[in-house]
Protein backbone atom coordinates (compact mmCIF):
# COMPACT_ATOMS: atom_id res chain seq x y z
CA UNK A 1 0.00 0.00 0.00
CA UNK A 2 1.51 3.35 -1.02
CA UNK A 3 1.47 6.54 1.55
CA UNK A 4 0.56 9.68 0.49
CA UNK A 5 3.14 11.99 2.06
CA UNK A 6 2.10 15.85 2.23
CA UNK A 7 4.29 18.62 2.42
CA UNK A 8 4.71 19.84 5.61
CA UNK A 9 3.47 23.88 4.12
CA UNK A 10 0.44 22.02 2.60
CA UNK A 11 -0.60 20.30 5.90
CA UNK A 12 0.11 23.42 7.87
CA UNK A 13 -2.20 25.61 5.24
CA UNK A 14 -4.79 22.77 5.65
CA UNK A 15 -4.84 23.25 8.91
CA UNK A 16 -5.14 26.77 9.31
CA UNK A 17 -8.08 26.51 7.09
CA UNK A 18 -10.11 24.20 9.05
CA UNK A 19 -9.74 26.63 12.29
CA UNK A 20 -13.49 28.40 12.16
CA UNK A 21 -13.31 31.60 10.44
CA UNK A 22 -14.69 33.41 13.81
CA UNK A 23 -10.59 32.15 15.43
CA UNK A 24 -9.09 34.49 13.33
CA UNK A 25 -8.15 38.24 14.68
CA UNK A 26 -9.79 41.22 13.08
CA UNK A 27 -8.90 44.67 13.34
CA UNK A 28 -11.07 47.13 15.29
CA UNK A 29 -11.80 49.07 11.87
CA UNK A 30 -12.76 45.26 10.60
CA UNK A 31 -15.43 45.39 13.32
CA UNK A 32 -16.23 48.46 12.73
CA UNK A 33 -18.68 47.56 9.74
CA UNK A 34 -20.55 45.22 12.42
CA UNK A 35 -21.96 48.26 14.67
CA UNK A 36 -19.79 47.56 17.58
CA UNK A 37 -21.62 48.67 21.11
CA UNK A 38 -18.94 48.51 24.36
CA UNK A 39 -20.37 46.00 27.19
CA UNK A 40 -20.79 48.63 30.55
CA UNK A 41 -19.40 47.29 33.45
CA UNK A 42 -23.32 46.84 34.40
CA UNK A 43 -24.10 44.94 31.48
CA UNK A 44 -20.87 42.74 31.52
CA UNK A 45 -21.77 41.81 35.15
CA UNK A 46 -25.24 41.18 33.93
CA UNK A 47 -23.86 38.62 31.34
CA UNK A 48 -21.05 36.79 32.31
CA UNK A 49 -21.88 35.27 35.68
CA UNK A 50 -23.23 31.89 34.14
CA UNK A 51 -22.04 32.58 31.32
CA UNK A 52 -21.30 29.72 28.96
CA UNK A 53 -17.91 30.73 27.20
CA UNK A 54 -15.94 29.33 24.25
CA UNK A 55 -13.30 30.29 21.82
CA UNK A 56 -10.62 29.37 19.13
CA UNK A 57 -7.06 30.02 20.24
CA UNK A 58 -4.60 31.21 17.93
CA UNK A 59 -2.84 28.10 18.36
CA UNK A 60 -6.29 26.35 16.72
CA UNK A 61 -7.46 25.01 20.60
CA UNK A 62 -11.18 25.17 21.42
CA UNK A 63 -11.30 26.66 24.70
CA UNK A 64 -14.66 26.03 26.53
CA UNK A 65 -16.11 27.07 30.21
CA UNK A 66 -18.97 28.17 32.40
CA UNK A 67 -18.22 31.01 34.53
CA UNK A 68 -19.18 30.55 37.70
CA UNK A 69 -20.94 33.79 40.39
CA UNK A 70 -17.67 33.40 42.64
CA UNK A 71 -15.48 34.84 39.83
CA UNK A 72 -14.36 31.04 39.35
CA UNK A 73 -14.46 28.70 36.47
CA UNK A 74 -12.61 25.06 34.61
CA UNK A 75 -11.71 25.49 31.46
CA UNK A 76 -11.40 22.60 29.05
CA UNK A 77 -9.22 22.65 25.51
CA UNK A 78 -9.32 19.99 23.23
CA UNK A 79 -5.28 20.76 22.68
CA UNK A 80 -6.58 20.27 18.86
CA UNK A 81 -3.92 22.83 17.78
CA UNK A 82 -1.15 21.20 19.57
CA UNK A 83 -0.66 18.17 18.03
CA UNK A 84 -1.22 14.92 19.75
CA UNK A 85 -1.69 16.20 23.05
CA UNK A 86 -4.89 14.87 24.76
CA UNK A 87 -7.78 17.02 25.72
CA UNK A 88 -7.14 19.03 29.70
CA UNK A 89 -8.67 21.39 32.01
CA UNK A 90 -7.75 23.32 34.27
CA UNK A 91 -8.71 26.33 36.92
CA UNK A 92 -9.68 30.10 36.25
CA UNK A 93 -10.66 33.22 37.26
CA UNK A 94 -12.63 36.33 36.06
CA UNK A 95 -13.68 39.40 37.50
CA UNK A 96 -15.01 42.40 35.71
CA UNK A 97 -12.57 45.75 36.38
CA UNK A 98 -14.10 49.47 37.56
CA UNK A 99 -13.34 50.63 34.11
CA UNK A 100 -15.57 47.54 32.26
CA UNK A 101 -13.19 45.71 31.31
CA UNK A 102 -13.24 42.07 31.42
CA UNK A 103 -10.42 40.16 33.18
CA UNK A 104 -9.24 36.43 33.04
CA UNK A 105 -6.52 34.47 34.43
CA UNK A 106 -5.99 30.88 32.99
CA UNK A 107 -3.02 28.93 35.07
CA UNK A 108 -2.23 26.61 32.11
CA UNK A 109 -0.38 23.18 32.94
CA UNK A 110 2.43 23.49 30.21
CA UNK A 111 1.70 27.16 28.99
CA UNK A 112 2.44 29.99 30.66
CA UNK A 113 -0.49 32.06 32.66
CA UNK A 114 -3.08 33.71 30.83
CA UNK A 115 -3.44 36.97 32.16
CA UNK A 116 -5.55 39.80 30.63
CA UNK A 117 -8.34 42.77 30.65
CA UNK A 118 -10.23 43.84 27.41
CA UNK A 119 -13.45 45.53 26.60
CA UNK A 120 -16.09 43.34 25.32
CA UNK A 121 -18.03 44.38 22.32
CA UNK A 122 -21.38 43.21 21.51
CA UNK A 123 -22.05 43.16 17.65
CA UNK A 124 -25.08 41.90 15.41
CA UNK A 125 -23.06 38.48 15.29
CA UNK A 126 -21.49 38.05 18.48
CA UNK A 127 -19.33 39.29 21.45
CA UNK A 128 -15.41 40.78 21.03
CA UNK A 129 -12.67 41.48 23.00
CA UNK A 130 -9.84 44.13 22.61
CA UNK A 131 -7.68 46.16 24.49
CA UNK A 132 -8.55 49.01 22.80
CA UNK A 133 -11.73 51.43 24.26
CA UNK A 134 -13.39 52.74 21.01
CA UNK A 135 -13.58 51.84 17.10
CA UNK A 136 -10.63 53.33 15.19
CA UNK A 137 -8.02 51.34 17.19
CA UNK A 138 -5.48 49.45 15.32
CA UNK A 139 -5.62 46.13 18.00
CA UNK A 140 -6.61 43.15 17.28
CA UNK A 141 -9.85 42.16 18.27
CA UNK A 142 -10.85 38.56 19.07
CA UNK A 143 -14.41 36.29 19.17
CA UNK A 144 -15.73 34.71 22.15
CA UNK A 145 -18.87 32.77 21.76
CA UNK A 146 -21.27 33.25 24.77
CA UNK A 147 -24.22 32.25 26.06
CA UNK A 148 -26.14 32.94 28.68
CA UNK A 149 -28.14 29.60 30.39
CA UNK A 150 -31.22 30.11 31.79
Amino acid sequence: MQRTVFPRAALTALLAASVPSWAQELSFGELESRQPHRLSREELQQLWPGAAVSRVSARGNTHRWTNDADGSFIVSTDNAGAGSRAASSTHGKWSVSEDGRLCVTIEWRLLPTEDWCRYVFQTNDGYYTTRAESPGAADKVFRLDIRKKG
